[in-house]
């Protein structure tokens, strides 16, 4: 039995990644205890989550009931099944006496048409809304779980609750992965997140679409091309101020324009070093470069509420920068305010310092930084 329950620890730790592992798990279980066997996860924030991974001689009722109570897991355990959450338990050590249990509707609607009379739960209580339920039955004509069946299945418990917390923590990893792709998809900007090695590690919707458009922007063997040699020669240094250090004012980092070879438009390219942890129990951390590149003709609305609270702005002054960013000259935005001229350089000059620039182009080239690159 000892050499069978090491076999099963190590299936049920390599559940976290693979589902199968923890079929192999319970089939492990279910013949070390000589009984069939049903393991219901069930995840009550998100229904789609509620998954049988294995079940044996049973209806398809049980798994069905079973996860039509996931809104209030305890209460089922306590009435229905008549297990406290957090607990292992033989069917003789129910709340109720076995007579009773029979009466109950459960046990009509669900254990006798299975002809499942003999039960043996445990609940693995992970959280307020997370519960596990490990579940092994035999029919009438087999004899009850006894104290050995117990011990045996009390050693496994706490591995499958170590699993359970490591599964939980995987899945909502990768779902807030999958939640950020769906996000960068949709961003106005390219991102190439760039390795060490120089190689693009990872696109974006934007930008995969600006390599397609082969408008200045090309990825050949998963490197990046660029059409003009300037434009190359400043991308290689600014990918090598960002590895050796450089930080975010930088000023080898600051955002750079380019026209596409099309004519129609220009690019902005800025960069940014990253720090990311290593994979799951290294200790170490992994740099990558992350890069976007910015189509200008896509040219977004600017906020004056963020304006004033990034760089602590009057409601003036981010208003005259607000008209600037969007290609106005100062007279235009004067007369637009209904301010005189000299009341909008004062304005202007004033966003020049709190802004930390020198001039109007520094300024729309900021802004661009700030709105789309920080």
């Amino acid at each position: 039995m000892h050499e069978s329950m090491s076999a099963i620890i190590g299936q049920i730790y390599d559940f976290v990644e693979d589902v199968d592992a923890a079929d192999a798990a319970l089939a492990g279980m279910a013949s070390v205890l000589e009984a069939d066997k049903a393991i219901l996860v069930r995840l009550a924030e998100d229904r789609r989550r509620d998954i049988a991974l294995a079940r044996v001689g049973m209806d398809r009722q049980l798994i069905t009931r079973i996860l039509s109570e996931r809104e209030n897991p305890d209460a089922f355990l306590v009435h229905h099944v008549h297990w406290e959450s957090g607990s292992i338990a033989l069917d003789n050590q129910c709340k109720r006496s076995a007579e009773k249990r029979r009466k109950t509707q459960f046990y009509r609607d669900i254990l006798a048409p299975n002809d499942i009379e003999h039960t043996l739960l445990g609940v693995v209580d992970s959280s307020k809304t997370h519960h596990v339920l490990l579940w092994f039955h035999r029919p009438r004509d087999q004899q009850p779980f006894d104290k050995t069946d117990r011990l045996f299945f009390e050693s496994v418990m706490p591995h499958w609750q170590r699993a359970v917390h490591h599964k939980l923590a995987y899945d909502s990893y990768h779902s807030a992965l999958s939640i950020a792709g769906i996000v960068l998809d949709q961003s106005p900007f390219g991102l190439y997140i760039i390795g060490r090695d120089h190689r693009v590690l990872y696109t974006n919707a934007a930008a995969t679409n600006q390599c397609k458009s082969q408008d200045g922007i090309r990825l050949r063997n998963k490197s990046l091309v660029f059409s003009d040699r300037g434009v190359r020669a400043s991308y290689e240094a600014m990918l090598a101020a960002a590895w050796h250090g450089g930080n975010d004012d930088d000023r080898r980092l600051q955002p750079i324009m380019f026209e596409k070879t099309s004519g129609d438009g220009s690019y902005q390219l800025g960069m940014r070093r990253l720090r990311v942890p290593g994979r799951r129990g290294s200790l170490a951390t992994r740099a990558a470069v992350a890069m976007f590149i910015y189509d200008t003709g896509n040219r977004m609305e600017l906020s004056i509420d963020s304006l004033k609270s990034l760089y602590d702005l009057t409601d003036a002054e981010a208003r005259v920068c607000e008209l600037l960013y969007k290609s106005r000259n100062l007279p235009e935005a004067a007369n637009m305010l209904g301010i005189s001229i000299n009341t909008a350089k004062t304005h202007l000059n004033r966003s020049f310092r709190k802004v930390g620039v020198q001039s109007q182009a520094e300024l729309v080239r900021r802004l661009n930084s700030q709105l789309y690159l920080s």
